[in-house]
């Protein structure tokens, strides 16, 4: 598991858009590698349970609190340390043609 062997790669895809007129997606993608840390601070674990949960379920918030008292002994939450991130798109143009590019840090 993580606790052994912490290295880490997250892939995200977004706006990924099919071109009507060819077999192609115009899209956008991050590439993340890494360590993942666990997270022992019951402080830095509820901050990052509550950014997650305002982000994907924020009509629930009102139950948080209590979520939290009954569940946070039982959850772990990790956070990932980046060492290289690498990024690249693929859009079109007004005047149809590709437009190409790519960041590495």
């Amino acid at each position: 598991g993580l606790l052994h062997n912490p290295a880490v790669s997250i892939a995200c895809v977004g706006d990924v858009t099919p071109r009507t007129d060819d077999f192609t997606t115009e899209f956008e993608s991050a590439l993340i590698a890494g360590r993942a840390v666990r997270v022992t601070e019951d402080e830095e674990k509820i901050a990052a349970l509550r950014a997650i949960s305002l982000r994907y379920t924020p009509d629930n918030m009102d139950r948080f609190d209590d979520a939290v008292a009954r569940s946070l002994s039982r959850t772990d939450v990790w956070r990932v340390s980046m060492d290289q991130v690498t990024g690249k798109q693929k859009k079109y143009g007004p005047d149809g043609r590709e437009i190409k590019s790519g960041i590495s840090k």
